[in-house]
């Protein structure tokens, strides 16, 4: 996800970004994305994107090259965010939801979803007493057996971590660690890298790479990679793999922007980070990358 565009890009053989395409390549609508998802709902994969300058949250439905075909503003009317950041979904309690952060109303919203992917209801979790301001990303990961939220809050510079009810709205949010290295988290995610979890939190200069304790918190929180560090401006983070082959990929939000593929030590810190594509990317400000696990 990039201002103004989504971008499809295809893979070499060792995990590079190879040729770029603007998607979908037909009337587009005018959205500036910050994260995009994607989801199978019923049976039937969609891409979710939001987008913050607009207020607006989107269901796309995907061509069989993966490239996007139609696209839906979801909720139809009276969506209740006004700057919607981070959007995620998870399968709680057997149902799927919806999360959308929100960084204008310092709210996370749970959605119920229709058949056909689309929001239905949304509301605030929790309901009362909510510690973030400025919430800008969402994401689920289990540990040890247990299902957590966990949210970026760029407003005051904390990670949260929240259990969840049966009904998959948020029990209790706290601050995790308890001294946070960062200053301004945007995104965070979860990998698994030779058998070990590991959380992967960006802020407007770093990446940071945290070992869990066994009740989800994090532990230690360093840099990555620890030296070498491009002079970046990271908004997003993932992990994927490429023929047997584990790489990290950024998203820089520089004007213009990058996406650096990284290698990764067997104790899941990044190695060397590189542009990606080599030559040839398209002039973007990237805001996240998402990338097949297969």
């Amino acid at each position: 996800a990039s201002s103004g565009n989504i971008y499809q890009c295809t893979l070499n053989t060792n995990g590079s970004l190879n040729t770029c395409t603007a998607t979908p390549s037909i009337n587009p609508p005018a959205w500036s994305p910050n994260n995009v998802s994607f989801a199978i709902v019923e049976g039937t994969q969609y891409a979710y994107v939001s987008d913050s300058s607009n207020d607006k949250a989107y269901r796309c439905t995907l061509n069989n090259n993966g490239s996007f075909n139609t696209w839906t503003i979801t909720p139809a009317s009276a969506a209740p965010w006004t700057v919607p950041f981070g959007f995620s979904l998870a399968t709680i309690g057997g149902t799927q939801y919806a999360y959308v952060v929100d960084y204008g109303g310092n709210t996370a919203q749970q959605c119920t979803l229709n058949t056909n992917g689309t929001i239905n209801t949304c509301s605030a979790t929790p309901s009362s007493s909510a510690p973030w301001s400025g919430p800008w990303g969402i994401f689920f990961a289990t540990v040890n057996t247990v299902q957590y939220a966990y949210v970026a809050n760029y407003g005051s510079g904390l990670v949260y971590q929240c259990t969840l009810n049966s009904n998959g709205s948020f029990n209790t949010c706290t601050s995790t660690p308890s001294s946070a290295p960062w200053s301004r988290p945007n995104a965070l995610f979860f990998g698994t890298v030779n058998g070990t979890q590991y959380a992967y939190v960006v802020d407007s200069s770093h990446v940071y790479q945290c070992t869990l304790n066994a009740d989800g918190s994090f532990n230690t929180c360093q840099t990555t990679p620890s030296s070498g560090e491009p002079a970046w401006f990271p908004r997003g983070v993932s992990l994927a793999t490429k023929d047997n082959t584990q790489f990290a990929y950024v998203a820089d939000s520089h004007q213009p922007g990058n996406v650096y593929q990284c290698s990764l030590y067997t104790n899941g810190t990044f190695n060397t980070c590189t542009l990606t594509p080599s030559t040839g990317a398209p002039s973007w400000s990237p805001y996240a990358v998402t990338l097949p696990t297969t």
